[in-house]
């Protein structure tokens, strides 16, 4: 899109102010932040809420390329804005490169380097959300340019969210300064929460103005967490109360929950005669599986959604949509429903900041029929049961009621109700080849990516796939008249299951007289759950996408000319992390051996990660996963004997 219509910068961008020289001819280089891309030097944003309920936000930014890929980086840059009620202008933006000793070479973005996109990921939510970035292709960057940006936004109508949000004062960027200025109209109060080491602010009346300086930058840790719980943020909001917060919602998502004849109907085909909790069942998988998921994060195209008719005329709908359809069937059969939001998986809620700016997702909560407390209802996938809240077990949702609106938390997912069960039936040969039956069954998490993957593939690509899987089992291939067999993943209700034979002439390890045989590790690339416990010791917190189980039972039969010398000894580790378990039993010519990883927790704090490192470890311990076989001589006249 031509960028004619657009404000450019002034070519009195030519001339540098003694600030900006100054943080060019003293501007660190890679010696001084030998981790980062960039640093920014010299950074200020201005967030001025006026009395109609518009605002205007001013920011200007002066970075210091670094590297190569710092420049790649900062050759491109983005803001976002909502057509519908926001205008933008590039008040400035040009690159400052040295060509000598104090002398500078300064290039100002023109006309053609300045473009509107729709953002990745967005492009089917049009029907939606207008919102666009303006984008910036620097020109004249190189590895040693400052990049100095500066842009306006202000509402032209009235905002589809109400005045709040975050605001990092730092990221994993160094910085030299940065001032964060939010003014409110007068009497009017902001309700803050600076958050992660962030400063207090110094307060003027109705401004409120954070500072941070000489910030080092941050290398996050692998399975941290996310940058909200982790850099220096503000937390801010004029509404003072979660009440307050949830009428909100309330008064724009009520009138949408309407039983007309279209819901009544629909309700009434997708039931027949089911009840209870079978109904409940039956309505979220219809709203899952039936109305295309528009993804859309809660409030980029604002918080009023749909009526419940129009969502099922249309046949899509976005996370606001989908909550009010269900809603709408569930109450059309009886049930009382309500609404709730919910956090991006594995963020923690800043409690006091009733913001609902924290939240991503518009979610249906209604009471078990049969009292088993509140069901969570997910419909944003078509392959996850309903009552069960994939990767928000024990984080914080805002439930919506009227006149009342109250911070609950999501119930955690019980790790046996989130699992994997392998069973593997080998024979190894004397030549350390192995052949076998694997046979897994999913739940959980588990069972959804399993559906997803295989329920609408052709019988082909689900070949292809398994072929794949067992490779990763020493290179095996598929064996036997019957390959494998997929069940259990058309019902939600059902368990799906998993079954291959293969083969492969290389397994075993033979030295001399002696076969290693290492039991096999999970070849589900897409049902392994990873947990990073490389570091002895973490800074920040170790978070697990959700509680899980998972179970590998080996049956193993050892070749006649080979007997059992040595077993993986059954031990027993548990703490308040997890819990491993392994058990095995032999025969003359069999080995069964069993290892259970139990998770229980999700967000295990520095202080505690020793237990996570430890009982990973345990797990992961070669000795723990092996057989020692020893082959039996020719002179050797004695039967081989049971192991004790």
């Amino acid at each position: 899109m031509s960028s004619g219509l657009y404000a450019v910068p002034s070519k009195a961008d030519t001339l540098l102010d003694n600030m900006t020289f100054e943080l060019a001819v003293n501007s660190p280089t890679r010696e001084d932040y030998p981790d980062a891309k960039y640093a920014l030097l010299w950074g200020e944003k201005t967030i001025e809420l006026l009395p109609d309920g518009g605002y205007r936000v001013e920011w200007r930014n002066v970075t210091r390329v670094l590297t190569f890929m710092g420049k790649k980086d900062m050759s491109n840059i983005k803001f976002t804005y909502d057509t519908d009620y926001e205008s933008i202008d590039i008040v400035r933006a040009r690159s400052i490169s040295p060509t000598g000793d104090s002398t500078f070479s300064i290039v100002i973005a023109g006309e053609t380097e300045i473009n509107d996109i729709t953002p990745p990921g967005l492009a089917k939510a049009g029907i939606y959300a207008s919102l666009q970035q303006r984008v910036i292709t620097m020109p004249g960057v190189d590895d040693s340019s400052l990049v100095d940006v500066g842009v306006k936004i202000t509402t032209t109508d009235v905002p589809k969210k109400p005045f709040g949000g975050i605001e990092f004062l730092a990221q994993e960027t160094p910085v030299k300064y940065y001032r964060l200025t939010i003014i409110v109209p007068e009497g009017q109060e902001l309700v803050y929460k600076s958050a992660n080491g962030a400063p207090e602010p110094r307060i003027e009346g109705n401004r409120y103005t954070w500072t941070i300086e000489n910030y080092k930058g941050f290398v996050p840790e692998p399975q941290g967490p996310r940058g909200r719980n982790i850099f220096p943020a503000v937390y801010y909001t004029t509404t003072k109360s979660w009440t307050l917060a949830a009428d909100y919602i309330q008064k724009r998502t009520a009138p949408k929950i309407l039983v007309d004849e279209t819901v009544q109907a629909k309700a009434d085909e997708i039931l027949g005669g089911l009840t209870g909790i079978d109904a409940i069942d039956s309505l979220t998988h219809w709203v899952a599986r039936s109305i295309k998921f528009i993804e859309l994060d809660l409030g980029d195209a604002g918080y009023v959604p749909n009526e419940a008719s129009k969502v099922i005329v249309n046949g899509y709908g976005d996370t606001r949509d989908r909550a009010v359809l269900l809603a709408a069937l569930l109450k059309a059969k009886g049930f009382d429903p309500q609404i709730a939001l919910v956090a991006p998986r594995n963020v923690r809620t800043e409690e006091l900041v009733p913001a609902i700016s924290q939240f991503s997702r518009m979610i249906v909560t209604v009471n078990d029929p049969s009292g088993g407390g509140r069901l969570w209802l997910w419909t944003e996938d078509e392959y996850t049961p309903a009552g069960f809240l994939p990767g928000f077990d024990g984080e914080k949702a805002l439930l919506v009621s009227p006149g009342k609106g109250e911070i609950v938390e999501v119930p955690r997912v019980d790790p046996a109700e989130n699992n994997i069960v392998l069973d593997f039936d080998i024979e190894i040969g004397a030549g350390g080849e192995m052949a076998g039956t694997m046979s897994a069954a999913f739940y959980g998490n588990y069972a959804a990516d399993f559906r997803q993957i295989f329920r609408d593939a052709s019988p082909r690509r689900q070949e292809q796939r398994i072929e794949s899987i067992l490779s990763n089992l020493g290179g095996a291939k598929m064996a036997g008249e019957k390959k494998f067999e997929i069940g259990g993943v058309e019902n939600l209700d059902d368990t799906p299951t998993l079954r291959a034979n293969f083969e492969t002439d290389e397994y075993a390890f033979i030295q001399d007289d002696m076969m290693i045989f290492n039991f096999p590790g999970n070849p589900l690339d897409f049902a392994t759950s990873q947990i990073s416990t490389s570091l002895d010791e973490r800074s920040e917190a170790l978070v697990l996408p959700t509680a899980f189980q998972e179970t590998y039972r080996f049956n193993v039969k050892i070749p006649k000319d080979y007997r059992l010398a040595w077993v993986s000894e059954p031990i027993s580790v548990s703490n308040s992390f997890g819990r491993i378990a392994v058990n095995s039993t032999q025969s003359v010519d069999a080995v069964n051996y069993e290892i259970t990883l139990t998770i229980r927790e999700c967000w295990i704090e520095p202080n505690k990660y020793s237990e996570a490192r430890d009982l990973m470890r345990a797990y992961m311990s070669p000795k723990n996963r092996m057989i020692l076989l020893e082959r039996i001589s020719p002179d050797d006249d004695n039967e081989p004997e049971e192991v004790e």
